[in-house]
């Protein structure tokens, strides 16, 4: 990459990584300032208006999170009872509220009939283009009192404390049983003691889920203006082609709201690569993996990527999301998309993700430039056998 390009990108990264939450003035200037740069290049650019109601994602995680701490503490403390079989229906019961409340929450984001704001995503494409691939990347930010990897963590130790509990309850028997045999008592007061840790651990986990309420004090230049430069990178780099169009989505911090409302007028495509969080050190992730059912989302276009990254020995890891990190392609790979996500960086990266100190400062461009050399070199690739999409198919 030659440096007037790499200043370029920095250039823009300085612009863009600001707060920018859904429906914030920080956010309509972001979206301005990236249409007029794409038309710029040559794009024509065109809203998909959509809309969503912002205190149902914004508060979602500490509503879930009261409901799980809720009913693991008072199982605890039905097993410290001897309740064992109170305790076991409680325990068993608790991934059904937690699912039940995430889904029901989750619908009222588009649902709910009141208290809603209007957003957009936009579609940038070439003009009498035929488009075989879409880039997208997400506009907006968001802020958290912890970060990404604070919060993944909590998540984890909150399914051990349930999990460990669930398996106390279902192996041992009535209390009054475990102390009234010989030789028992100790064993008793252990497991007594091993509850108590574990209520423990739930408070401090359950407390920073409770935390985790959605501000606008995060600059972003990571989670996404990293993704978004890339993208105009990738855009500026291809504008004499025809052949892949640019997605910029928003509310992604707000439940993948935006995603999820373009996986219902996209066309099939060959192919759509998203771009989230490309730091500075570390190696490349391509998110192309399910957890259930389990395998692959889009084994061609992993490979198109890998091969490009091969041809820059370049490390690329083909894995799933961190636990408690969710990406713009999911919802699209669930609308039958071959659409994957891909990432730069270290576990360091996930630390400041969220938090007022996701800016400039920590952040060159580095990783933001590979991204821009991998995906232009892995399009030149894919033309070797082109099959093109008519436009109005796109345009919907």
């Amino acid at each position: 990459m030659s440096e007037a390009e790499y200043r370029y990108l920095t250039a823009r990264l300085a612009e863009l990584a600001r707060p920018r939450l859904t429906g914030t003035p920080g956010a309509e200037v972001v979206e301005g300032r990236l249409r007029e740069e794409l038309e710029r290049l040559g794009y024509e650019v065109r809203e998909i208006p959509f809309s969503l109601a912002l205190w149902p994602t914004r508060y979602a995680l500490p509503l879930v999170a009261s409901l799980y701490l809720t009913a693991t503490l008072r199982a605890a403390s039905r097993l410290l009872a001897g309740q064992m079989r109170s305790a076991r229906r409680l325990l068993l019961t608790t991934p059904l509220l937690v699912l039940g409340a995430s889904t029901g929450l989750r619908a009222l984001t588009t649902h709910l009939p009141w208290g809603k704001i209007g957003t957009t995503n936009l579609l940038a494409y070439p003009i009498g283009g035929r488009p075989r691939y879409l880039v997208v990347a997400h506009r907006d930010s968001k802020s958290q009192p912890i970060s990404t990897a604070a919060r993944s963590l909590s998540i984890l130790t909150s399914i051990i404390t349930w999990a460990t509990l669930t398996a106390m309850a279902l192996a041992l028997q009535d209390r009054k049983k475990w102390e009234g045999q010989r030789g028992r008592r100790r064993r008793a007061l252990g497991w007594q003691t091993l509850t108590r840790m574990i209520a423990r651990t739930t408070i401090v986990a359950g407390g920073n889920l409770l935390r985790c309420t959605i501000g606008n004090e995060s600059p972003g230049a990571l989670d996404n203006g990293s993704g978004l430069v890339a993208l105009l990178g990738i855009a500026r780099r291809e504008r004499g082609e025809d052949d892949i169009a640019f997605l910029l989505t928003d509310a992604e911090e707000l439940g993948l709201v935006g995603a999820r409302a373009a996986a219902g007028w996209l066309p099939d495509l060959e192919g759509i690569i998203n771009l989230d969080g490309l730091d500075d050190e570390g190696d490349f992730y391509l998110i192309d993996r399910r957890l259930w059912p389990r395998g692959e989302l889009a084994p061609h276009l992993a490979d198109l990527i890998e091969a490009a990254a091969d041809m820059h020995d370049w490390s690329l890891e083909r894995r799933r999301l961190p636990l408690g990190v969710l990406a713009d392609h999911l919802p699209l790979a669930r609308a039958g998309q071959p659409a994957v996500t891909l990432m730069h960086g270290t576990r360091d990266s996930l630390r400041r993700v969220h938090l007022p100190t996701d800016d400039t400062t920590r952040l060159r461009g580095r990783g933001i430039e590979r991204a821009v050399e991998l995906i232009t070199t892995a399009l030149q690739i894919s033309r070797l056998d082109p099959k093109p999409i008519a436009p109005e198919r796109l345009l919907g």
